[in-house]
Order: structure tokens, then C-alpha cells, then sequence
């Protein structure tokens, strides 16, 4: 359906995606197993705006290849789209490239300028229409018939051309900046990391030897040296009895993105049986909760009294230690901390090499001194962080505003030209019938491809081997009870 709310110029037209297409269709419904090396096969996971990744992708054999490719024929500018799961991400088919796709990503073989239909792919207006058509539940997805009728509008090939050029030279622009910006965000981050570093008379522990020279009145001990540690326990997950109950328990999990640097809640609370029942401890407040397992390194300050679960080693800093200096100490020590780690599966701080990690101690004055500057450097890095970030959006925004304009038909002047629409989808229209009638040709030339019939599966095994979302439509016709 087109979109009513927008005035197009009078020289354009709303017109289907068909109409403009020489063919649209999706990729393999029933991929053939996969090799170690091979041609790649792509996914919807692989499918960016203006980007192919070709990494973590399922390879096949030549000849499941060619068997492969005549479903798609994959040619230079031909657009994907991906349309199943996340749906809407599209980019060009790049030259010098040989894959074929799986089902989630669909092929547009346009016959009008490709990057026009590209662009107005990436716009708010289509992304609304997408969404709006898509059906699923847990994995959302848009059938062919149903993309095939979405509108797009149409000017004549001078106007679209013209509109790809300013696009490209505006978004030039924008993506300089957001270049700079991003660049200018790593600088913060390492800036912040290098004055932290430098407050603790920086390259303590380079090449895991201690730094001899000390300020006055520093002097170097282990962590154990400095307040009580403990490791955190589990209790029982079959005995309800030990969970829901008033007592906060953390694990690493509750770390992950988690930007403050003191913590009060987990996901789940235990009782006073689970406590009393496993080997986990209430912790008082202050003390410093480090993940030493899966993953190393999260860093945190207990706001009120809690428990952890065996991921963490928790220290509760004697009187003459800030809870703040040791947590800022190691968030900077990360590196060498997964350096000692040891382990297979994953890699883990046993509690001897924790208690042995050295650090450097001063007078308690000057640790508090320590922390109120390290608050001030991240405080101020933060503002800039902001303001940063703000801007990025800025131009992320500005971005969508050009494409909104560009199909309203007011980013440029619009001009006469020649030819009008009608014309044009005339001339698109006998093209749409030459290009049938010549893979009608090629189709009845070319050579049948042996391949070994298709195993006819159960539902249950197609669910199992299928990496994607699937119809309950899509699996019964995939199945062996179809016929």
C-alpha cells in the first residue's frame, strides 16, 4: 500500500516493487549441509545496511552451489533484503562476489536504478510499511507476495539519478563526522584509562613484575594484605525453599553492561535457608565484589549488605583501606588479571592467585585523594561522552531526514525531463517480459544438475536442523508428510 501521508511531486508515481523488478525471490528454503571450506551461503545475520559480513557463514560444495544458484542467480546490484527475523536490512550485491542465500535474506533484481531503491529501502516511511506487513511471532517475517505489492515512488531515471548522487554526497558528509566521533569517543575511553593508570604511578605491574619505586610512604602488598576475601556459593536450585527470599544474591550476569559502580540487586534473591544451606556469605556494605570466572574482571561495590553467587572472590577492606581505590585499581588491572587466569572451557582466577595480586598502598589520605580525582577525570569524560554521543544522533537523524526528503521528492530541484513515468514503466515493463522469456530460454538449455535427493525429513527433524525461523506453513511443505 502506498503511504498516504505522502505529497508526491506530479511527475512521480506510486508504483509496486514487482512492477519495477525483473524478479523477486528468497533464498534456499532447505539448505544443503554444510563443508569446512567451500562457497559461502548467507543468512540474514550476514546482511547489514551497505555492508555483507562474510564471517560465521555455512559453505557449501560446488555442486550444492550451482544447484543452489539458479534459485537466486545472484548479479552485480542486485538488492537483498532481509526478511525474516530482523527484518529490513538491505544492501547491494557487490561485484567480483560468489554466494548464494538462505531464506531469510529475498533478492530484488531491479530494473530501475538500484541504489534508489536501496536508499528508499533504509527510510523510516519503508521500514513502517515492513514492519506493518510482517507477520510471526516470536520471528517476524514478510512474505514474497506480500513485498512484491509494497509501494515505492517513482520519478522519472534523470530525477532518480539526481537523488542517488546528492544522497551519496550528503551522507559523505555525515559519515565523516560520525567517524570523527567515533574516533574522538575511543580517545575518551583511553584517556580515561591512562589517567587512572598514571594516579597508580602507572606500569605497576608491566610484565608481571612488581615497580620498585614507590612514592614515600607507599609500599606494596597483596590483596589478601588488605581486607578479608571470600568466595560466593549456590544453593540448591530444586529446593524452593531457598530462593525468593529477602536476601540480594549477584552474579557476574548482573554485571554485564552494568555501568554504576556500586550495586544493591540482583535478578534473584535467596532466603535464610539458602544462605545457611550453600556456601554463599552476607557480604556487609562496601564491600568490593570482583567476577573471576566466565567473565573475568566486572567490578562492583556492594550498596548494602548481599550475597554472590561462586562466581565472584569479595573483599571487605580493613578500616585503613578505601572500598573505592581498591575498586578502581582493579578495573585498571584487568589485562593482567586474565594473564594469570588459568582454564580450558573458560578462564578463571583461582582464590591463591587473587589473594596474590599485588597492589601499591598508600597513607588512606591520599587513597581518598586518588578516588576524588579518578571521579573527577571520568565525571568530566562522561560530559564529553554525553555531548559526543548527542551529536552522533544529530547526524544519524539528519541522515533519515535526507531520505524522508529525498522521496518526497524535495531534496532537489525537481526538472523536466524527456521522459515521464509512463513512458518509463513502459519501457520497464517490455524489459520484465524480455528478461522471462530469456530465462525461459536459458531454463530449457541448460543442463539438469545431479544432485542427491533431498532427505525427506520429519518436522521434528527439520526443526532441529534448521538455523533459522521457520512458518509452521514453510515446515509442512518442507516436510515428508506433504505428499
Amino acid at each position: 500500500m502506498k503511504n498516504k501521508t505522502i505529497n508526491l511531486p506530479k511527475n512521480w508515481k506510486w508504483v509496486a516493487l514487482d512492477d519495477i523488478s525483473k524478479k523477486i525471490t528468497d533464498g534456499s528454503h532447505n539448505p544443503p549441509k554444510s563443508i569446512e571450506k567451500g562457497i559461502p551461503m548467507l543468512s540474514a545475520k550476514n546482511i547489514h545496511n551497505n555492508f555483507i559480513d562474510f564471517s560465521d557463514v555455512r559453505y557449501l560444495s560446488n555442486e550444492d552451489f550451482e544447484y543452489e544458484n539458479r534459485r537466486t542467480n545472484l548479479e552485480p546490484d542486485d538488492i537483498l533484503l532481509t526478511t525474516v527475523g530482523t527484518i529490513g536490512r538491505a544492501s547491494l550485491v557487490p561485484r567480483e562476489s560468489k554466494f548464494v542465500l538462505q531464506r531469510s535474506v529475498t533478492v530484488i533484481k531491479p530494473l530501475i536504478n538500484a541504489k534508489y531503491i536501496l536508499y528508499y529501502f533504509q527510510s523510516s516511511d519503508f521500514q513502517k510499511e515492513l514492519n506493518k506487513n510482517a507477520t510471526g511471532t516470536a520471528q517476524k517475517g514478510i512474505y514474497l507476495n506480500v513485498l512484491k505489492q509494497l509501494k515505492i515512488p517513482l520519478p522519472p531515471t534523470k530525477v532518480q539519478n539526481r537523488i542517488v548522487e546528492k544522497i551519496e554526497e550528503l551522507f559523505s558528509y555525515a559519515n565523516e563526522s560520525i567517524i570523527s566521533i567515533d574516533d574522538a569517543l575511543l580517545k575518551a575511553e583511553i584517556y580515561v584509562k591512562k589517567n587512572i593508570y598514571e594516579l597508580y604511578k602507572g606500569n605497576l605491574l608491566q610484565n608481571e613484575n612488581y615497580y620498585k619505586k614507590l612514592p614515600e610512604k607507599w609500599i606494596w602488598r597483596t590483596l589478601k594484605d588488605i581486607g578479608e576475601i571470600y568466595n560466593g556459593g549456590t544453593p540448591k536450585t530444586k529446593v524452593k525453599e531457598y530462593w525468593d527470599g529477602d536476601i540480594v544474591w549477584i552474579t557476574p550476569s548482573d554485571l554485564s553492561n552494568y555501568k554504576e559502580k556500586y550495586i544493591s540487586v540482583g535478578k534473584k534473591n535467596i532466603s535464610e535457608l539458602g544462605v545457611k544451606n550453600s556456601s554463599a556469605k552476607k557480604l556487609p556494605t562496601g564491600t568490593v565484589l570482583f567476577s573471576s570466572r566466565a567473565p573475568i574482571g566486572y567490578v562492583a561495590i556492594a550498596k548494602n549488605e548481599l550475597t554472590t553467587n561462586q562466581g565472584f572472590k569479595a573483599i571487605i577492606p580493613y578500616k585503613d583501606i578505601n572500598p573505592s581505590y581498591v575498586y578502581y585499581y582493579l578495573k585498571s588491572i584487568t589485562n593482567y588479571v586474565n594473564r594469570i587466569a588459568s582454564g580450558t572451557t573458560f578462564l578463571e582466577l583461582s582464590t591463591e592467585k587473587f589473594k596474590s595480586i599485588p597492589i601499591p598502598i598508600p597513607p588512606i589520605e591520599e587513597q581518598n585523594q586518588i578516588v576524588i580525582q579518578i571521579e573527577n577525570i571520568i565525571a568530566d569524560t562522561d560530559n564529553l561522552i554525553y555531548e559526543l554521543n548527542t551529536q552522533r544522533k544529530k547526524i544519524i537523524n539528519s541522515k533519515e531526514k535526507i531520505l524522508q526528503e529525498a522521496f518526497q521528492g524535495k531534496l532537489i530541484n525537481q526538472i523536466v525531463t524527456d521522459s515521464t513515468v509512463d513512458v518509463l514503466l513502459k519501457n520497464i515493463k517490455i524489459k520484465k517480459e524480455q528478461y522471462l522469456l530469456n530465462q525461459q530460454e536459458i531454463i530449457k538449455k541448460r543442463p539438469k544438475i545431479k544432485r542427491m535427493e533431498k532427505e525427506k525429513l520429519s518436522i521434528i527433524q527439520i526443526l532441529e536442523k534448521n538455523e533459522e525461523p521457520i512458518t509452521s506453513k514453510q515446515l509442512w511443505e518442507d516436510s515428508m508428510y506433504r505428499e
